[in-house]
C-alpha cells in the first residue's frame, strides 16, 4: 500500500515501529510464561535446572532432548530480555542466509577437507576465489561465483546485491518514496532502543564536553551531529545535561532536515552534505553515529577527511558504531555486517580496521569507550601531531 506522506508523519511511523517491537516483546513474554515451567522461576533455578539436566545426561546418557532444549530456551529467554530478544529475531534471518551462502560458495567444504587444520581468511579466499575482506569482516558473506565483492568496482560490472535486486541504490530508492523515507528516519531513532546506554553515558560526555571555550553563543559549537538524522542523538545529550552550556547543531541533508520535528534542547538545524567541506570550524566534538558503516573506506576517508580538515587544537571526534573484536566477532556484530553488505555493500569494522582508517585521515584514537558485554562503543579521536 502506498499511503502519501500527507498523511503519515514521522511520529506515526515511529508509533508503528514501537508497536511491532511491543508485538515481539509481547511474544517473549508469552514464551516465558509458556515453558511448562513455574512462572516464579529465577535465572539461577533456571541455570540450575540446565546444570541437572546436564549431569544426568553426562552420567546416564538419557535426557528427553524436548526437556533439556526447553530448559536451555527458557534460560536464555530469561537471560536476554525483552529487547535482545526482538534483537536476535531480527538478525535469525541473515544467519539462514550466511549458513546457504557459507555452503554454496565453497567455505564450509574447505574447513571439512582441511581436516581440522586451521586456514586463514587467505587461504579460505585462495581455495573458493572469493573477496578475502568477506571472510575477514567475519560476516561468512561469501557470495557464488564471485557476482559481488564487499566494495563494488561498478565501472566492471560489479554490484552491490541491492542494486543488483532492485537495479537501484537504497538512497536513491528512497528519495524517490516519501514513504520509505520516512520509515527510514523514524526507525533511526527507535532502532536500538532498550539495547545499550545512550552515547553520552558510555562517554562521559558531562565531563569531557563540560569545557570553557564552547559555551557561549559566538564561540564555536559544543557538539556538531554530523549525518545526524533527526538530531534525537544531540537532543538527548542537551536534555540529559541541562547544565552544560553550548550550542549543539544538527546537519544532514535538507531532504531529512525539512521532515523532521524540531529537535528538543534547543538544538539548531544545518543543512549539510559530508561529502563537501565541513563548515563549521572548531567545534568541541564531532559526532558521527552509525555513518561510516554505510561506506568503503574510500568514500569514509572523503566525508571524515571534511571534517578532521575543520577540526581545531582542541575538537574530538567521536564515532558511535560498532568495534567488533578482530578475532571472534558476536553474533549480532556479524550479522550486522551482513546487513551493511547486502543494503550498502558497507560494513562493521574491527578495532584494527577502524585504527587504520582513522590513522589515514590523520587521526590516532585516544581512547574506546565502552560497556561490558556490548560490542557497540564510542570512539574518541583527535588529529595526530606532527613529529
Amino acid at each position: 500500500m502506498n499511503t502519501s506522506v500527507e498523511t503519515r508523519d514521522e511520529a506515526a511511523i515511529i508509533s508503528q515501529i514501537r508497536a511491532y517491537r511491543n508485538a515481539l516483546v509481547a511474544l517473549w513474554s508469552y514464551r516465558l510464561e509458556n515453558m511448562e515451567q513455574p512462572k516464579q522461576d529465577s535465572i539461577l533455578a533456571l541455570a540450575k535446572k540446565v546444570t541437572e539436566l546436564a549431569e544426568h545426561k553426562t552420567s546416564n546418557g538419557s535426557v528427553p532432548q524436548r526437556e533439556f532444549m526447553e530448559a536451555i530456551q527458557r534460560l536464555q529467554i530469561a537471560v536476554e530480555g525483552p529487547a535482545h530478544y526482538v534483537a536476535r529475531m531480527r538478525h535469525q534471518p541473515v544467519e539462514f542466509i550466511s549458513t546457504l551462502l557459507a555452503v554454496e560458495s565453497g567455505v564450509l567444504q574447505a574447513l571439512v577437507d582441511s581436516a581440522g587444520k586451521p586456514l586463514s581468511a587467505q587461504e579460505l579466499a585462495a581455495k573458493t576465489k572469493v573477496d578475502p575482506l568477506l571472510i575477514t569482516s567475519k560476516i561468512s558473506a561469501l557470495l557464488k561465483n564471485n557476482q559481488f565483492t564487499q566494495f563494488p568496482d561498478y565501472s566492471k560490472g560489479e554490484k552491490s546485491p541491492f542494486i543488483w535486486t532492485h537495479s537501484i541504490n537504497q538512497w536513491d530508492m528512497m528519495r524517490g518514496d516519501p514513504d520509505l523515507k520516512l520509515a527510514f528516519d523514524g526507525y533511526m531513532p527507535a532502532r536500538r532502543e532498550g539495547l545499550r546506554s545512550a552515547w553520552h553515558e558510555i562517554y562521559p560526555a558531562a565531563t569531557e564536553l563540560n569545557v570553557p571555550g564552547f559555551q557561549q553563543a559566538q564561540e564555536p559549537p559544543l557538539l556538531v551531529d554530523v549525518g545526524g538524522n533527526t538530531g534525537y542523538d544531540a537532543a538527548s545529550f542537551k536534555t540529559k545535561n541541562p547544565q552544560i552550556r553550548g550550542r549543539c547543531v544538527v546537519q544532514d541533508l535538507p531532504e531529512t532536515l525539512a521532515n523532521s520535528p524540531e529537535p528538543a534542547g534547543g538544538v539548531e538545524k544545518v543543512a549539510y552534505d559530508f561529502f563537501t567541506e565541513q563548515p563549521i570550524k572548531g567545534a568541541r566534538a564531532y559526532f558521527f553515529k552509525a555513518v561510516c558503516h554505510d561506506f568503503d573506506d574510500a568514500d569514509c576517508q572523503k566525508l571524515l577527511g571534511n571534517t578532521v580538515a575543520a577540526m581545531g587544537p582542541d575538537s574530538s571526534l567521536l564515532i558511535d558504531d560498532w568495534v567488533l573484536p578482530d578475532v571472534g566477532a558476536p553474533l549480532a556484530g556479524a550479522s550486522e555486517d551482513m546487513f551493511m553488505l547486502m543494503l550498502l555493500s558497507g560494513m562493521e569494522r574491527s578495532e584494527s580496521q577502524w585504527s587504520a582508517l582513522l590513522e589515514s585521515v590523520g587521526l590516532e584514537i585516544k581512547k574506546i569507550w565502552r560497556t561490558d558485554g556490548v560490542s557497540e562503543a564510542v570512539i574518541e579521536a583527535r588529529r595526530r601531531l606532527e613529529n
